[in-house]
């Protein structure tokens, strides 16, 4: 099954239905095409960020750091979304994903 075959209400349901009522958010990367969470209450969309790809090696670990980088600083979904977006895009920008200092990464989004 594609992630394009199930509703947003459908991909966050399948997901709790596995690890529990805890569950809050669903995150779903999608590459150049951006990421999506949802939710009980519904979903939120961000697009990628631009990059000139070097290598791809890391950029979901990127992107989920700076995703978390940003709700654990009391960010919502939107903007940690957006965080992790940029730390994807500088990661795929650096050859065998040697990493950018933190500090770069974070920027605007601290």
């Amino acid at each position: 099954m594609q992630y394009h075959d199930v509703t947003s209400a459908g991909i966050f349901e399948a997901i709790r239905s596995v690890s529990g009522e805890r569950l809050e958010w669903v995150v779903v990367t999608r590459g150049r095409e951006g990421a999506d969470a949802y939710a009980v209450s519904g979903q939120v969309h961000v697009d990628a960020v631009a990059a000139d790809q070097i290598d791809a090696t890391g950029a979901g670990d990127a992107f989920t750091v700076g995703m978390l980088h940003g709700l654990l600083q009391g960010d919502g979904m939107v903007t940690a979304l957006q965080a992790g977006a940029a730390w994807g895009a500088a990661t795929v920008a650096q050859l065998r994903s040697i990493p950018v200092p933190w500090e770069e990464l974070a920027g605007p989004f601290r």
